[in-house]
């Protein structure tokens, strides 16, 4: 790289910077997340991992900062299948997420079942956010100010709302409150419906369409009407920047109404934010977005399970928030591979020709690693290769025959920290459970227990001679992959007078029955050396 100076800032610094000189401590950071299902990394990137990292960078500045992490408990059930069965979305459809019980009977409720493996997870990416849940904000006496003052304000808070509604407005006389019903634990606009208001008694006669109940119920059980709950929480947090998905980001949408209803009628500036674009699953060659309640996803909790948490913290932070980003778990070497790349570059090791591509990798490392990365560079060790290596492991616990396998296929160093090795025995692990669950059908490795007739038909005199001369060679010393794949293509092109292309199909016939499978060189040299050169020797 050369010394020419190139501007460069991340997206988070120059945030952090603007929050910093508004001045206005403690800084808080609020996202929402509500526990409609399944908790999946495209939530994450926006509600999570990005305004992580401007908290922790905010924190690195020397300031006093608040990360809340709202849990939207008071919402409404709108569950579909394939997550739940039709009877199940039916049966609770507009209740209180609160009161749906756990649909599969191990937990105490619908949120305590999504919620629990989330809060496992969430120590892996080192991030902790104060979590709060909206039925505890409702008993809050700031959020029961506030609750005071739109009630006072009902007539004026309609005609700001309906600017926005185009022709659906909202009649005179609408109490933008919703109620639950008593009976059956409704609360979405759907089914109940607010009569009327007591702020003496903190109570609310309601009508439900549910169960057909009439009754009146206390206010903190209920909730606002969710554009004024997300001004309200601003207020009630002083919340100083939330991020928020690009579905609020349009003009005339749910976030400009809210900005509007909280400088025009509730005496507050809204706070800075961020549209972030989302992440979609690819399934079948189709982009679908993900979606808690609709059961498409990729869980939060199976990240740290496949991969280095800071691999799926780098992949968002090295991208704008308005980078629309596809995923499927096929990816997940590519991604590592991308992350490893990055971490060369932080090292020196290895940079990119572009500058401002160079330094956007280097702060994102920084910034996946809380901006504390680590002293030395890691022992990289190729996701493919880990996925190959625990495979040929018949007991992955133990050490010395991974480490006896990793050795005669790649350098590591003898002198390795126990740090670095216990990194590498951690990616071959996490390898193993993405090949058992994820892997595309090329990344699967079984191999035959014998050569098969069939494989044997295939293949002719010159070609089974050739495979006696690689077992000859394997035997003559010591190989590297490196030098191990420039043996294969001179026994083809100088011996055997066969393409390397032929006979790299030969090799892979006689282990796997198919002509493609992981890099030979590596995988050759990973098998037992007599297991080897027996295979080879077979058929000559």
């Amino acid at each position: 790289m050369t010394n020419r100076k190139v501007y460069y800032k991340h997206w988070i610094d120059e945030e952090a910077d603007i929050l910093v000189r508004l001045n206005h401590p403690p800084y808080v950071v609020n996202t929402g997340m509500a526990i409609s299902g399944l908790i999946h990394i495209g939530k994450c990137r926006s509600d999570l991992l990005c305004p992580g990292a401007l908290a922790i960078r905010l924190e690195n500045l020397g300031k006093n900062v608040k990360h809340y992490l709202t849990l939207y408990t008071q919402d409404p059930f709108k569950a579909k299948p394939p997550l739940v069965k039709s009877d199940f979305a039916e049966e609770y459809r507009g209740v209180r997420i609160l009161d749906v019980p756990c649909p599969e009977g191990c937990c105490e409720s619908w949120v305590e079942h999504f919620l629990n493996p989330f809060r496992s997870a969430l120590s892996h990416f080192e991030i902790h956010p104060l979590m709060i849940a909206t039925t505890e904000m409702y008993r809050m006496p700031k959020m029961k100010k506030m609750i005071r003052v739109i009630m006072e304000k009902q007539e004026e808070i309609r005609r700001i709302a309906n600017r926005f509604r185009g022709e659906a407005k909202k009649p005179p006389g609408w109490i933008p409150f919703n109620p639950l019903c008593n009976k059956c634990h409704a609360i979405s606009p759907e089914f109940t419906e607010a009569l009327s208001i007591n702020l003496e008694n903190w109570t609310v006669e309601y009508q439900c369409k549910k169960c057909e109940d009439h009754g009146v119920s206390n206010m903190e059980m209920g909730k606002l009407d969710w554009r004024l709950e997300w001004a309200a929480i601003w207020h009630v947090l002083d919340v100083d920047f939330e991020p928020f998905g690009k579905d609020h980001a349009m003009a005339g949408g749910s976030r400009e109404s809210c900005s509007a209803l909280a400088k025009e009628t509730l005496g507050f500036e809204p706070p800075r934010g961020q549209p972030f674009e989302f992440v979609a699953m690819l399934i079948d060659g189709k982009s679908i977005e993900m979606t808690s309640s609709g059961g498409v996803s990729f869980d939060f909790d199976e990240w740290p399970k496949v991969a280095e948490p800071e691999v799926l913290k780098y992949w968002y932070l090295i991208m704008k928030p308005m980078k629309h980003l596809e995923f499927n778990p096929a990816r997940i070497p590519y991604l590592v591979n991308e992350y490893d790349r990055a971490e060369t570059a932080y090292f020196g090791i290895e940079e990119p020709q572009d500058l401002q591509i160079a330094l956007a990798m280097k702060r994102s490392y920084e910034l996946a690693h809380n901006e504390t990365p680590p002293k030395e560079v890691p022992i990289q060790v190729p996701y493919d290769h880990a996925a190959m290596v625990s495979q040929i492991i018949s007991v992955l616990s133990d050490r010395k025959a991974v480490l006896k396998v990793l050795r005669r296929t790649m350098p590591i160093p003898t002198e390795a920290s126990e740090e670095n090795i216990k990194y590498v025995l951690e990616r071959i692990r996490r390898a193993y459970y993405w090949t058992t669950k994820y892997a595309p059908a090329r990344y699967r490795i079984s191999i035959l227990p014998e050569i098969s007739k069939d494989v044997k038909q295939q293949l002719r005199e010159r070609e089974k001679e050739a495979l006696g001369l690689f077992a000859d060679a394997l035997e003559a010393r010591k190989w590297t992959p490196v030098d191990l794949k420039a043996e294969i293509y001179r026994i083809a092109r100088e011996v055997a007078k066969i393409s390397p292309k032929r006979f790299f199909q030969v090799i892979y016939l006689v282990f796997f029955g198919q002509k493609s499978g992981p890099q030979i060189a590596p995988f050759i040299l990973s098998l037992d050396d007599e297991f080897v050169v027996e295979r080879l020797r077979e058929l000559r």
